[in-house]
């Protein structure tokens, strides 16, 4: 329950979505501003000791009586008084930025907008400074003639090495233009940015390397906000879409994998102001959500020691207040990688807070093994750039795990003892397994791989194991993990159980680790055709089920879903190791030739589709870690670091993007909705309808047509779209009665030519 302020400086703990974590390191929440008024849009500074928060205040959000501009001081952020408050006869003064110019000068940053009842005749952004105990009479600013038009809104000012940069938008085109400053007066044009959907609100800030980042918020076509960075002297930008319509976002860059944004986020049951979670490249989550409602948001962030401090407002308490957030630096770090566990329906996984949990994985087996720390944070950077959630490698390696030593000259055992391990090799393991926590991954740690308990046909080994010491193994290894949180165990390695000792190994290892750790998920790697309940169907311990679809372009992957999902108990199911990208087809090159990226777009669109829970891309240069001049296997020739640029892998981080916008966890597999004929063959179609059936996906692997029953919607009217899954663009093809059975055909076909269509219904939530 919150406890409800009833004075200024009223306290308040976060419930709701985040308990388990609060009662460890709460977040602390004071309302330190309310009257008649409507109060909004903050800003937050550490001026010379003291600390300043800025606001608008009027007689509502917008029209009415013209704002004005308040500005509260403290010296300890918990008592706040009232210090100054501006006004403007002609204009509503809104939306105040605080910003500390290279010169150590307060700056406050206001826009005005000039009304005639509701018409806006006109838009002036003007700026005060700190004088002499006061803020200077305001003063319009001067924006580049270039792109002066009359409704100019210079929203934020960043200083960096003597200027200040910010984004200029609306004008004449309705466009956002990155501009720059010496004296906080004049702006001078650097570029006009790439960013259609009518650009407004944008903050930059800037990574650790010095490019620039600017999250943008749009307000046409689909909303969502864009995340863009450069390299100066910023004029070559790269966007990415994000999965958020923003409102007033502000940006806080800790390191370049512990970004926060602060934003009004837009939901069917109202807006909420959210901290999201990100990294360097876009990829952003919603962490938690304070306490908000109604009108509400525009956040911004102050770094205080080793807390973060967080203005807002909201008017979840009645007339529109002004709040502040206090957030423990180490709370945010650890909500990176929140603990995992499985859904209430045992379908799909999810984190401590019930938010799904999408498993994008990548096979690389032998990164513990073969790879040094730069190489290491090459990969993982790679991979975190492309949205990949789950990094699955090894302990006690394939290729000679045991007596090969890693690339510090390090053995993973004392004298092949799997009840001694070497520190100095498992220190190595820990850094992998920091790495990817810092950038929101999780690590499928395989304690060993399969050949140190059963060699197989082609397993090197030596064999190592019995159920004594795989036991003392399992305890070994979760006495040193049970606090990780970013840690899925993966038992097996490609491997089946052949006899009695091989399944006493397994379980006795599974036990291990059950006996210490309670928390971590854990799972089972089996060998090709494969799935995990095939050999473990009622034990315990196994809360997912993996399956390996394997490497043919023949398998089926949709089929291993349906059969796995069918048994019971019920678990998710994970497509662990389906067809690799460069990797002979069968294993015979020459008879069958090369898997490639339409292999790995149609295994994870038919895996997902078919209602699995995650799907794990794997290269086969990759997993081995493939360099020149080391013997490859099974033919590999593409070097692992030139891998990381095929384009299977920033494929499926598209597919993870689309299905993560369309709440994939509620889609049911539905193949009833495709009239035309479907032959099971590499053509065949994949459909999908959401639990509100306002969402259809349909996957056509090589661009037939496809024939839809509306009618399995109940919206009276739709819009349909190709979605192109090889590069995320997207076309409208048009809107259609439920009452018709259209048939879809997208503009080009043959082996590569994929697509997913996209329909939604007139009153559907989401926005695409």
């Amino acid at each position: 329950m919150l406890k409800r302020s009833m004075i200024l400086t009223g306290l308040f703990w976060l419930s709701s979505v985040f308990v388990a974590m609060a009662q460890m390191n709460p977040v602390r929440i004071t309302k330190i501003y309310q009257d008649v008024n409507h109060n909004a849009f903050t800003s937050l500074v550490n001026f010379q000791g003291r600390f300043f928060c800025a606001f608008r205040s009027g007689e509502r959000h917008v029209f009415g009586e013209n704002g004005s501009i308040k500005i509260l001081v403290s010296s300890d952020a918990h008592q706040w008084d009232l210090f100054e408050e501006l006004q403007s006869a002609k204009y509503d003064l809104r939306d105040p930025k605080l910003s500390v110019t290279s010169d150590g000068r307060l700056m406050l940053l206001v826009g005005g907008s000039e009304y005639v009842e509701k018409d806006l005749i006109s838009q002036q952004t003007h700026v005060s400074f700190l004088e002499s105990g006061q803020f200077s009479p305001l003063v319009p600013v001067v924006i580049d003639a270039a792109i002066r038009s009359g409704r100019d809104w210079l929203w934020r000012v960043t200083w960096r090495d003597g200027k200040g940069y910010g984004v200029v938008y609306e004008g004449v085109n309705k466009s956002a233009s990155l501009v720059e400053t010496e004296d906080g007066v004049h702006y001078r044009l650097i570029t006009t940015l790439d960013v259609d959907g009518r650009p407004n609100e944008a903050t930059v800030r800037f990574l650790e390397n010095g490019d620039m980042c600017i999250m943008q918020r749009r307000e046409e076509g689909n909303q969502l906000g864009f995340w863009g960075t450069s390299e100066k002297p910023y004029l070559a930008w790269n966007w990415r879409p994000m999965n958020f319509r923003l409102g007033g976002p502000d940006v806080m860059v800790l390191d370049d994998y512990t970004i926060l944004a602060g934003t009004r986020t837009y939901a069917a049951e109202g807006n909420r102001t959210s901290i999201l979670a990100g990294n360097r490249f876009g990829d952003f989550d919603v962490l938690f959500e304070v306490p908000s409602g109604g009108d509400c948001s525009y956040p911004a962030f102050w770094e205080n020691g080793e807390d973060i401090l967080m203005s807002y407002y909201s008017s979840h308490e009645g007339n529109a207040g002004i709040y502040l957030a206090e957030i423990s630096k180490d709370f945010i770090r650890k909500s990176r990688t929140p603990w995992l566990k499985i859904s209430e329906d045992a379908r799909y996984i999810t984190d401590e807070n019930d938010h799904p949990f999408f498993w994008l994985g990548g096979t690389a087996w032998e990164l513990i093994h073969r790879l040094d720390r730069e190489e290491v944070v090459h990969y993982l950077d790679d991979r975190s750039a492309k949205g990949f959630t789950v990094i699955q490698t090894v302990i006690l390696a394939e290729l000679d795990g045991l007596n090969t030593p890693n690339s510090y000259g390090e053995k993973p055992l004392i004298n092949n003892d799997p009840g001694t391990i070497n520190e100095a090799y498992f220190e190595h393991v820990d850094f992998v397994i920091e790495e990817a926590g810092r950038r929101g991954m999780y690590i499928g740690l395989l304690p060993t791989w399969g050949d140190k308990f059963n060699l197989a046909s082609w397993g090197t080994g030596p064999l190592v194991f019995d159920p004594e010491n795989a036991e003392k193994y399992g305890r070994t290894l979760a006495q040193r993990y049970k606090d990780k949180p970013n840690i899925i165990w993966i038992l097996g390695g490609d491997r089946w159980p052949e006899d009695d000792e091989d399944n006493q190994i397994i379980r006795s290892m599974a036990m291990g680790i059950r006996s210490i750790d309670k928390r971590h998920l854990m799972t089972y790697h089996p060998n090709g055709a494969k799935s995990a309940t095939d050999f473990f169907p009622q034990d315990d311990w196994l809360q997912m089920d993996m399956v390996q679809s394997g490497h043919d372009r023949n398998a089926r992957e949709y089929k291993y879903i349906w059969d796995n999902r069918a048994k019971n108990p019920v678990r998710p199911v994970i497509n662990g190791e389906p067809r690799y990208e460069d990797h002979p087809n069968k294993f015979r090159p020459i008879e069958h030739g090369w898997m490639d990226a339409i292999d790995v777009r149609q295994t994870a669109w038919w895996t997902m589709l078919a209602g699995a829970a995650g799907y794990t891309y794997g290269c086969h240069d990759i997993w081995q870690m493939w360099t020149y001049g080391r013997e490859p296997v099974n033919g590999a020739r593409t070097s692992w670091k030139e891998a990381l640029s095929l384009p299977g892998s920033e494929q499926a981080g598209i597919m993870r993007r689309l299905l993560e916008h369309f709440s994939w966890q509620h889609l049911v597999n539905d193949q009833s909705l495709i009239l035309n004929e479907n032959p099971e063959d590499t053509t065949f179609q994949l459909s999908a309808i959401s639990r509100e059936r306002d969402l259809i996906l349909v996957y056509t692997p090589d661009g037939a047509a496809v024939q839809i029953d509306l009618s399995r919607m109940p919206a009276a009217q739709v819009t349909a779209y190709w979605f192109n899954p090889r590069d995320g663009g997207k076309v409208e093809i048009g809107k259609y009665n439920t009452s018709e059975n259209p048939v879809f055909e997208p503009w080009s076909k043959g082996w590569g030519s994929d697509f997913v269509l996209v329909i939604t219904g007139e009153n559907s939530p989401y926005r695409f």
